[in-house]
């Protein structure tokens, strides 16, 4: 191994062993509290500072409790020679049978001081991690079972350990599941570790519905700088954990969640706003708590929001807010479908032909990006702008006889088929009619009623209306120009 790849090395044992040792500085707190009561040993207290790296710690507490040649052998535990002695010292016991009058914890703390986690002694076996859980049982081999062993070699020995029974295993709630503690040190150790280890949902709980941990773990991974999930597994951890979010109603947490998908994310943030979309507003402008969020933090798109009402609204049927909220997402073409189709012809038979208005109003501000505008929208729009009160002017009479003249014209082009298009597109045709009548009286008073019969017969006209008899006439040179003048007035 280079200078420069073991000192690394020895970095990340000594980050890893400040780690464990504030994870573990509670159990051995406890365990002094424990020692403070009356006729309780102080050696398994002394042990859980030696786990925790607390040399300091535990020599205070033999000290305390008057056992100072021992305070003095821990205080030179980092030292090779004493660890030699020591163990000299451990063989002559066993020779001479004196071990057999130390108690078992103090030989305990012995043979940990001696670098060694099985002794066998002239009365029994000693194992060193016997009681302590794996998080203990591994901070020992890191510290003194040996201490000069490389990383990897700590945790290989630590493996073998437990595989053989000596230590108690990282596994969770007693079962096969490797705990998420022991796959993140394996990453630690080696970066190369299969991440799919790491992130396995049974390391972590017992509840495999609950993907909130393992989800946080793979993204703090992430921020790390370390090597990403393949594109499965994190769809997999994703589609999981938004969904669990979905499921407690935390749906805009879901979509923030959602955005980390490697790929279809979109179609997945559209399925669950259609889902948890409020329904309750008209108002374009209006937001819910939720809705603001998604749209100021997690920059979603405010048109998925507009097309999930209009999916909403076709579902109850409610045409007009299917137009109102397809318009406000920019989908002209089909706002525009909608309301020829399902709105316009109903509301002109039920004469409530002002509803119409502000939504052709929305739709002819964008009126280039619509096909067949000019042929159908436009011509709702200019029948339904047409003046209910005629102008005084004679210059203004003659604009809206034009623009009457034409609309009525433009009505033939309005589908023809249904019955409700068929009853909408004559009452249109009859009132451009009356207002023609009374445009072309206000200009020429009762002359020219030729060119209006004729400017009458090119607009639709139900065809049991009396007009289209005299047009009919008119256009076969039946009736004189008087005889016209009397059947009109």
């Amino acid at each position: 191994m280079r200078e420069g790849d073991y000192a690394a090395e020895q970095f990340r044992k000594t980050r890893l062993s400040d780690w464990l040792g504030d994870q573990l500085k509670v159990l051995a707190q406890k365990l002094t509290i424990e020692h403070s009561k009356l006729g309780v040993c102080h050696l398994p207290a002394v042990i859980g500072w030696l786990c925790a790296g607390g040399i300091q710690e535990a020599c205070q507490l033999l000290c305390k409790a008057g056992d100072f040649q021992l305070a003095l052998l821990v205080s030179q535990s980092s030292t090779p020679i004493v660890r030699q002695l020591v163990l000299k010292q451990l063989h002559e016991w066993r020779d001479s049978g004196y071990d057999a009058l130390i108690s078992e914890d103090r030989l305990r703390v012995y043979v940990l001081l001696a670098g060694e986690q099985i002794w066998e002694s002239s009365t029994r076996s000693i194992n060193v991690c016997e009681g302590l859980d794996w998080l203990s049982s591994f901070a020992l081999y890191l510290r003194f079972l040996p201490p000069s062993a490389p990383l990897d070699q700590a945790v290989a020995m630590f493996q073998q350990a437990f595989e053989s029974g000596q230590v108690t295993p990282p596994v969770v709630d007693d079962d096969a599941n490797m705990s998420v503690f022991w796959q993140l040190l394996m990453l630690y150790c080696n970066p190369a570790y299969p991440l799919a280890d790491v992130l396995n949902n049974q390391g972590i709980t017992a509840n495999m519905l609950d993907e909130r941990d393992v989800w946080f773990i793979w993204t703090t991974l992430i921020s790390l700088g370390l090597p990403r999930a393949t594109p499965h597994l994190a769809s997999k951890l994703v589609t999981s954990y938004a969904a669990q979010l979905d499921r407690l109603g935390l749906w805009e947490w879901s979509i923030f969640v959602a955005q980390h998908l490697p790929a279809g994310r979109s179609a997945t943030i559209r399925k669950i706003v259609k889902r948890n979309i409020t329904r309750n507003t008209t108002d374009v402008a209006t937001l819910c708590e939720e809705e603001k969020r998604c749209l100021h933090d997690y920059h979603v798109d405010g048109n998925v929001f507009h097309c999930a009402r209009a999916l909403h609204a076709r579902f109850s049927r409610d045409w007009s807010k299917v137009v109102t909220w397809y318009t406000a997402a920019e989908m002209f073409d089909a706002a525009h479908r909608i309301l020829m189709d399902k709105l316009a012809p109903q509301k002109i038979v039920s004469r409530e032909e002002g509803d119409l208005i502000p939504l052709l109003t929305a739709l002819q501000e964008h009126r280039y990006n619509i096909q067949n505008w000019k042929q159908e929208g436009a011509v709702y729009f200019s029948y339904l702008h047409l003046p209910s009160v005629l102008p005084q002017g004679e210059e203004e009479l003659e604009s809206v006889r034009h623009k009457i003249s034409t609309t009525g014209h433009l009505l033939n082009n309005l589908p023809y088929t249904s019955l409700t298009e068929i009853c909408a597109v004559n009452m249109m045709g009859l009132r451009t009619c009356t207002l023609l009548v009374e445009v072309w009286r206000a200009l020429f008073g009762d002359t020219e009623n030729r060119e209006l019969l004729l400017t009458m017969k090119t607009f639709p006209l139900p065809s049991d209306y009396w007009i289209n008899d005299i047009i009919t006439k008119l256009s076969s040179d039946i009736v004189s120009e008087e005889q016209l003048d009397t059947m009109v007035h």
